[in-house]
């Protein structure tokens, strides 16, 4: 998210939404979220989305959460996701621990 003033200095008025969410409440909504869905692979997915789109955000939910979510973005669910890979897709990435 940008602030005020850096939204002014990049000339990034009209190009975002005009409403600022803070890192936390953005934290909130995507655990939320991401507590919905009651098969792994499908948390997996959304976890990777959000690493491409806002990969500063994917780690801190990932630090405040180590518990819940390292294993479906590590070791049992990235296994299924290794195994599906043709059917799940995304650009190579990779978590270095």
């Amino acid at each position: 998210a940008f602030s005020e003033a850096e939204r002014d200095a990049h000339y990034l008025r009209g190009l975002l939404p005009p409403a600022m969410a803070s890192q936390e409440l953005q934290e909130k909504k995507l655990m939320h979220s991401l507590r919905q869905y009651t098969v792994p692979l499908h948390r997996y997915i959304a976890m990777m989305d959000l690493q491409e789109r806002n990969e500063r955000l994917f780690y801190k939910l990932l630090i405040d959460n180590v518990e819940e979510l390292l294993p479906v973005v590590y070791t049992p669910v990235v296994g299924e996701a290794c195994q599906k890979y043709g059917s799940i897709y995304r650009r190579p990435q990779g978590l270095y621990i």
